[in-house]
């Protein structure tokens, strides 16, 4: 399949991202290298190889929860540039 400026910005809408038209070329570029370099995956003899999309069957290393003294709620908000109603005051970053 050829990385078409089409295929591009249909990309590009789907991620909700937005590209400059100075920017196609050297991303259509990047991204037909990445995909050239995963099309020689499809030559790699994986006939022998048992089919699988994680490994679930491993067991997570896992620790016993632990009480473990920490800052309070005041000490950590002391140092903090901003704090509002017992927390960080961050600028928003997310639009409505």
């Amino acid at each position: 399949m050829e990385l078409t400026t089409e295929n591009l910005q249909h990309l590009a809408t789907l991620s909700a991202l937005k590209i400059d038209e100075s920017e196609v070329a050297d991303l259509r570029s990047s991204l037909a290298a990445i995909l050239s370099h995963v099309s020689e995956l499809d030559s790699v003899d994986t006939k022998s190889v048992e089919a699988t999309t994680s490994n679930l069957l491993a067991p997570a290393p896992l620790r016993e929860d632990a009480v473990l003294p920490s800052l309070s709620n005041e000490d950590a908000l002391r140092a903090a540039p901003r704090a509002a109603e017992g927390g960080f005051l961050v600028p928003g970053f997310v639009e409505g």
